[in-house]
């Protein structure tokens, strides 16, 4: 199934991360069931970090209104 337009505008973020780690998310990629390679899985695991994060009421954390 190809992948939906980002009607967000992006941002690249470097993040260095250990081998083990790396080697993870490979496998984790190597399904196919969150992403095609190491760089989709560690987005996918960014992105539900951040929903948890917006979730959690001890942050006082406001969500950006898109701009047009």
């Amino acid at each position: 199934m190809a992948k939906g337009e980002n009607k967000s505008a992006t941002v690249k973020v470097t993040v260095s991360i250990s081998e083990q780690q790396a080697k993870l998310l490979d496998q984790i990629a190597a399904t196919g069931l969150i992403g095609q390679n190491r760089a989709d899985v560690a987005r996918r695991f960014i992105d539900d970090a951040v929903i948890a994060t917006l979730r959690d009421p001890l942050f006082d954390l406001r969500r950006d209104k898109p701009t047009e």
